[in-house]
Protein backbone atom coordinates (compact mmCIF):
# COMPACT_ATOMS: atom_id res chain seq x y z
CA UNK A 1 0.00 0.00 0.00
CA UNK A 2 1.39 3.78 -1.24
CA UNK A 3 0.95 6.49 1.14
CA UNK A 4 1.79 10.08 1.33
CA UNK A 5 2.83 12.02 3.72
CA UNK A 6 0.75 14.99 5.03
CA UNK A 7 3.25 17.63 3.86
CA UNK A 8 3.24 15.48 0.58
CA UNK A 9 6.78 15.76 0.26
CA UNK A 10 7.78 12.32 1.44
CA UNK A 11 6.34 8.64 -0.18
CA UNK A 12 5.84 5.49 1.60
CA UNK A 13 4.76 2.15 1.67
CA UNK A 14 3.02 -0.08 4.27
CA UNK A 15 4.44 -3.85 3.60
CA UNK A 16 1.00 -5.91 4.48
CA UNK A 17 3.23 -9.34 5.19
CA UNK A 18 5.06 -7.29 8.15
CA UNK A 19 3.17 -7.72 11.72
CA UNK A 20 3.92 -3.90 12.87
CA UNK A 21 3.00 -2.09 9.35
CA UNK A 22 5.32 0.26 9.63
CA UNK A 23 5.68 3.39 7.23
CA UNK A 24 8.92 2.63 5.04
CA UNK A 25 10.00 6.04 3.52
CA UNK A 26 10.77 5.23 -0.27
CA UNK A 27 11.07 8.86 -1.85
CA UNK A 28 11.48 12.20 0.10
CA UNK A 29 12.11 15.68 -1.44
CA UNK A 30 9.23 15.38 -3.68
CA UNK A 31 8.93 18.48 -5.84
CA UNK A 32 5.59 20.52 -4.73
CA UNK A 33 2.59 19.99 -7.49
CA UNK A 34 4.40 17.04 -9.03
CA UNK A 35 2.95 14.06 -9.82
CA UNK A 36 4.77 10.38 -9.14
CA UNK A 37 4.51 7.53 -11.37
CA UNK A 38 6.07 3.89 -10.83
CA UNK A 39 6.89 1.76 -13.49
CA UNK A 40 8.44 -1.46 -13.81
CA UNK A 41 9.37 -3.51 -16.56
CA UNK A 42 9.30 -6.74 -14.72
CA UNK A 43 5.43 -6.79 -14.31
CA UNK A 44 3.20 -4.04 -16.63
CA UNK A 45 2.61 -1.46 -13.61
CA UNK A 46 2.15 2.20 -14.19
CA UNK A 47 0.43 4.41 -11.38
CA UNK A 48 -0.11 7.67 -10.84
CA UNK A 49 -0.02 9.26 -7.65
CA UNK A 50 -2.12 12.49 -7.12
CA UNK A 51 -5.22 14.26 -5.31
CA UNK A 52 -6.41 14.38 -9.29
CA UNK A 53 -6.06 12.86 -12.18
CA UNK A 54 -3.11 13.86 -14.35
CA UNK A 55 -3.12 15.34 -17.21
CA UNK A 56 -0.79 16.29 -20.28
CA UNK A 57 1.58 19.02 -19.06
CA UNK A 58 1.45 18.09 -15.46
CA UNK A 59 4.88 18.26 -13.53
CA UNK A 60 5.91 14.46 -13.00
CA UNK A 61 8.63 12.33 -11.14
CA UNK A 62 9.07 9.30 -12.19
CA UNK A 63 10.48 6.17 -9.93
CA UNK A 64 11.83 3.23 -12.63
CA UNK A 65 11.62 0.55 -10.24
CA UNK A 66 14.61 -1.61 -11.34
CA UNK A 67 17.58 -3.50 -9.59
CA UNK A 68 19.10 -0.09 -9.53
CA UNK A 69 15.62 2.14 -8.76
CA UNK A 70 16.49 5.39 -10.39
CA UNK A 71 13.84 9.12 -10.44
CA UNK A 72 13.27 11.20 -13.23
CA UNK A 73 11.85 14.91 -13.02
CA UNK A 74 10.09 15.50 -16.47
CA UNK A 75 9.06 19.15 -16.31
CA UNK A 76 6.73 20.88 -18.66
CA UNK A 77 6.99 24.62 -20.26
CA UNK A 78 4.03 26.67 -20.91
CA UNK A 79 3.42 25.63 -24.51
CA UNK A 80 3.87 22.32 -23.04
CA UNK A 81 7.40 21.34 -23.87
CA UNK A 82 9.10 19.07 -21.83
CA UNK A 83 12.32 18.60 -20.03
CA UNK A 84 14.73 16.31 -17.41
CA UNK A 85 15.38 18.85 -15.18
CA UNK A 86 17.52 18.30 -12.05
CA UNK A 87 16.01 17.50 -8.64
CA UNK A 88 16.31 17.03 -4.69
CA UNK A 89 14.13 13.96 -4.67
CA UNK A 90 16.26 10.71 -3.00
CA UNK A 91 15.42 7.43 -2.94
CA UNK A 92 15.51 6.99 0.56
CA UNK A 93 13.86 2.96 -0.17
CA UNK A 94 15.95 1.72 -2.34
CA UNK A 95 17.16 -1.22 -0.07
CA UNK A 96 13.44 -2.47 0.16
CA UNK A 97 12.68 -1.84 -3.46
CA UNK A 98 15.93 -3.71 -4.49
CA UNK A 99 14.85 -6.42 -2.14
CA UNK A 100 11.22 -6.54 -2.64
CA UNK A 101 11.56 -6.61 -6.42
CA UNK A 102 10.57 -10.51 -7.30
CA UNK A 103 7.36 -9.97 -5.70
CA UNK A 104 6.27 -7.92 -8.69
CA UNK A 105 6.62 -11.43 -10.55
CA UNK A 106 3.77 -12.91 -8.56
CA UNK A 107 0.67 -13.83 -9.83
CA UNK A 108 -1.69 -12.22 -7.60
CA UNK A 109 -5.52 -13.02 -7.39
CA UNK A 110 -8.29 -10.50 -9.05
CA UNK A 111 -11.27 -9.80 -6.78
CA UNK A 112 -14.05 -11.71 -8.26
CA UNK A 113 -18.02 -11.78 -7.97
CA UNK A 114 -19.09 -14.16 -5.94
CA UNK A 115 -22.71 -15.77 -6.25
CA UNK A 116 -25.04 -13.36 -4.28
CA UNK A 117 -25.94 -14.37 -0.93
CA UNK A 118 -29.85 -14.31 0.65
CA UNK A 119 -30.94 -10.94 0.81
CA UNK A 120 -32.21 -10.52 4.56
CA UNK A 121 -34.37 -7.36 3.84
CA UNK A 122 -32.64 -4.68 5.20
CA UNK A 123 -31.62 -2.68 1.74
CA UNK A 124 -34.72 -0.28 0.35
CA UNK A 125 -33.71 -1.55 -3.21
CA UNK A 126 -34.00 -4.93 -4.33
CA UNK A 127 -30.75 -6.44 -5.86
CA UNK A 128 -28.72 -4.44 -3.97
CA UNK A 129 -28.28 -6.41 -0.36
CA UNK A 130 -26.22 -9.60 -0.93
CA UNK A 131 -24.01 -8.58 -3.79
CA UNK A 132 -20.44 -9.91 -2.84
CA UNK A 133 -16.86 -9.81 -4.20
CA UNK A 134 -13.94 -12.04 -2.95
CA UNK A 135 -10.36 -13.20 -3.65
CA UNK A 136 -9.81 -17.00 -4.43
CA UNK A 137 -6.82 -17.04 -1.74
CA UNK A 138 -8.77 -15.19 1.49
CA UNK A 139 -11.07 -17.06 3.57
CA UNK A 140 -13.30 -14.02 3.58
CA UNK A 141 -15.70 -12.22 1.00
CA UNK A 142 -17.18 -8.82 1.67
CA UNK A 143 -20.59 -8.04 0.92
CA UNK A 144 -23.36 -5.84 0.85
CA UNK A 145 -24.90 -6.07 4.01
CA UNK A 146 -27.78 -3.08 4.56
CA UNK A 147 -28.68 0.06 2.63
CA UNK A 148 -29.70 3.19 3.80
CA UNK A 149 -31.36 6.01 1.83
CA UNK A 150 -32.73 9.54 2.13
CA UNK A 151 -31.58 12.32 -0.17
CA UNK A 152 -29.11 9.94 -1.49
CA UNK A 153 -28.15 6.06 -0.37
CA UNK A 154 -25.48 4.44 1.65
CA UNK A 155 -24.50 1.23 1.35
CA UNK A 156 -23.06 -0.54 4.38
CA UNK A 157 -20.34 -3.73 3.82
CA UNK A 158 -19.30 -6.69 6.12
CA UNK A 159 -16.92 -9.96 6.22
CA UNK A 160 -18.27 -13.31 5.92
CA UNK A 161 -15.69 -16.20 6.53
CA UNK A 162 -16.73 -18.10 3.69
CA UNK A 163 -16.12 -21.63 5.72
CA UNK A 164 -17.73 -20.54 8.84
CA UNK A 165 -19.95 -18.33 7.51
CA UNK A 166 -18.96 -15.55 10.95
CA UNK A 167 -19.70 -11.79 9.34
CA UNK A 168 -17.50 -8.91 10.87
CA UNK A 169 -19.32 -5.63 9.85
CA UNK A 170 -17.62 -2.48 8.10
CA UNK A 171 -18.36 0.96 8.39
CA UNK A 172 -19.09 1.61 4.79
CA UNK A 173 -18.13 0.07 1.42
CA UNK A 174 -14.92 1.90 0.93
CA UNK A 175 -13.53 1.84 -1.80
CA UNK A 176 -10.81 -0.29 0.49
CA UNK A 177 -7.23 -1.62 -0.23
CA UNK A 178 -6.78 -4.79 0.54
CA UNK A 179 -3.81 -7.29 1.54
CA UNK A 180 -3.56 -10.03 -0.47
CA UNK A 181 -5.35 -12.04 2.03
CA UNK A 182 -7.39 -9.95 3.28
CA UNK A 183 -6.66 -9.55 6.09
CA UNK A 184 -5.98 -5.98 6.11
CA UNK A 185 -7.05 -3.47 4.40
CA UNK A 186 -6.44 0.43 3.78
CA UNK A 187 -9.31 3.16 3.72
CA UNK A 188 -8.21 7.23 3.21
CA UNK A 189 -6.00 7.93 6.27
CA UNK A 190 -6.10 4.43 8.33
CA UNK A 191 -4.32 0.73 8.19
CA UNK A 192 -6.80 -1.46 10.06
CA UNK A 193 -7.69 -5.31 10.41
CA UNK A 194 -10.34 -7.36 10.06
CA UNK A 195 -11.30 -7.23 13.48
CA UNK A 196 -11.81 -3.42 12.87
CA UNK A 197 -8.92 -2.16 15.19
CA UNK A 198 -7.45 0.63 13.02
CA UNK A 199 -4.01 2.84 13.14
CA UNK A 200 -4.14 6.40 11.96
CA UNK A 201 -1.58 7.65 10.14
CA UNK A 202 -0.44 11.18 9.43
CA UNK A 203 -1.36 11.89 5.64
CA UNK A 204 -3.53 9.84 3.11
CA UNK A 205 -3.25 6.25 1.56
CA UNK A 206 -3.36 7.04 -2.22
CA UNK A 207 -2.77 3.48 -3.86
CA UNK A 208 -1.51 0.16 -3.58
CA UNK A 209 0.94 -1.70 -5.78
CA UNK A 210 -1.27 -3.84 -7.40
CA UNK A 211 -5.10 -2.14 -8.66
CA UNK A 212 -7.02 -5.41 -8.73
CA UNK A 213 -6.53 -5.17 -5.14
CA UNK A 214 -9.41 -2.68 -4.83
CA UNK A 215 -12.81 -3.24 -4.27
CA UNK A 216 -15.51 -0.61 -4.76
CA UNK A 217 -18.58 -1.48 -5.08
Amino acid sequence: MIHKSEQGKTLSVVDFRSDTLDLIPILTNIPKDAYVTISSQLRNIHLILGDKGMSFGENRLKLEWQKDPKVEYQVYSETFESSIQPTNTQIVGKAWLETQLERLKLNLSIAKDAPPLKDDGKCENEGVCGRAKYFPSAPNLIYIASQDCGDFCYIHCAFMNKKTGETKALSNCGPYLFSQNLDYYGNENSICDLNSRCRKVNGKVIGILRSTLQINF
